[in-house]
């Protein structure tokens, strides 16, 4: 038998598990986080510029904070993105070593076994670049709205500043 075929094989089922759950609790945050965005968006829309410059003051530091936390949220979603980018591609390598293998290296039991294994780990690895991809853009609208609230404010303070 190969070395590599001892070593994709050896996976114990308790660590594909553990993997599974793993999966199961980033697509539950995905999916709460895209609903706390599009929350977010739809409170957002409503939103105008405060007469108040105390509350224009007040509403300029809060969406500048929102700002930078979608920038990091962003830069972190991207990172996601291309880690399981790259899981998808190690997936398909060593899915297609083992379909390479000799039955008679492995047994053809523990080879199908690890084969359907890799296919969960596929399926639930394309859910996740699904989900990832769906709260980019999700957060990128969220921020061009914030974008265009500083905007608003930025405008309504000159055009104050203009009037006095």
């Amino acid at each position: 038998m190969s070395l590599f075929a001892c070593a994709t094989l050896g996976v114990p089922t308790q660590a594909m598990a553990s993997a599974m759950e793993g999966y199961t609790q980033l697509i539950q945050y995905l999916n709460e986080e895209k609903s706390n965005l599009a929350l977010s968006l739809q409170e957002e829309s409503s939103w105008v510029v405060p007469e108040d410059s105390a509350a224009t003051d007040s509403a300029r530091v809060r969406i500048q904070q929102q700002i930078t936390m979608t920038d990091a949220e962003i830069q972190g979603l991207e990172r996601l993105l291309n880690n399981q980018y790259a899981r998808e591609h190690e997936l398909s390598l060593e899915q297609k070593k083992l379909q390479d293998a000799s039955y008679t290296d492995v047994g053809e039991t523990r080879l199908q076994t690890r084969l359907n294994e890799l296919d969960a780990s596929r399926v639930n690895n394309t859910k996740l670049i699904e989900l990832i991809e769906e709260n980019l853009k999700w957060v990128k609208r969220y921020q061009t709205l914030l974008g265009q609230h500083a905007n608003a404010i930025a405008f309504s303070t000159l055009e104050k500043n203009t009037q006095a």
